[in-house]
């Protein structure tokens, strides 16, 4: 089962708690993004936003981060592949799993976004 890492879960007595993998999210654009340079989080909202649907575990980070300032996403999905494609063709800005977007990211086909907002 997949589980998040939430506060007090590990101080559970009756649970036995291992880590598994950890996930580190990077922002991503698609090519037209490429030397758009750095993105404050002022600026990185005012770009289209695409997210998993909300009560995601994706979508959840992404708010936290942000401080919920993104009230209105260009899309919200419930398929990680289907935003990988829609960044890929420039429609947005989206959050995703690093190990989600190497590949697309060494072929060039989608860029890093380079913002002052936190992802842990």
């Amino acid at each position: 089962a997949v589980v998040n890492d939430y506060e007090g879960l590990r101080d559970n007595p009756q649970l036995e708690v291992t880590t598994l993998a950890t996930i580190q999210d990077v922002f991503v654009g698609g090519p037209d993004y490429k030397g758009a340079g750095f993105f404050d989080q002022g600026r990185l909202l005012n770009e289209p936003i695409l997210l998993l649907h909300k009560g995601s575990a994706s979508r959840t980070f992404f708010d936290e981060v942000t401080h919920g300032a993104c009230r209105k996403p260009r899309f919200e999905l419930g398929s990680v592949d289907v935003l990988l494609d829609l960044v890929e063709i420039n429609m947005g800005i989206s959050m995703l799993p690093n190990h989600v977007v190497q590949q697309k990211m060494q072929e060039g086909s989608i860029v890093r976004i380079d913002t002052d907002i936190p992802v842990p």
